[in-house]
């Protein structure tokens, strides 16, 4: 079993978002955390799942653009 565990400034570097909006994203439980001790984790495959649930169908007339 391999799993990537990612901190959070490495997570927030991947989005482009700030330290206290990805925090946001995990009190909202937008974003599923691993917790080791006082150590916060983000899996890599639940930031890709995260990813993946932002690009949903287009918008708006003229698809979205």
């Amino acid at each position: 079993m391999e799993v990537s565990l990612l901190t959070i400034d490495r997570a927030r570097q991947i989005l482009s978002i700030g330290r206290t909006k990805v925090y946001e994203l995990i009190n909202r439980g937008e974003l599923p955390v691993v917790r080791i001790g006082r150590c916060v984790r983000i899996r890599s495959c639940d930031l890709e799942a995260f990813i993946e649930g932002l690009s949903g169908p287009e918008r708006g007339p003229g698809g979205g653009q």
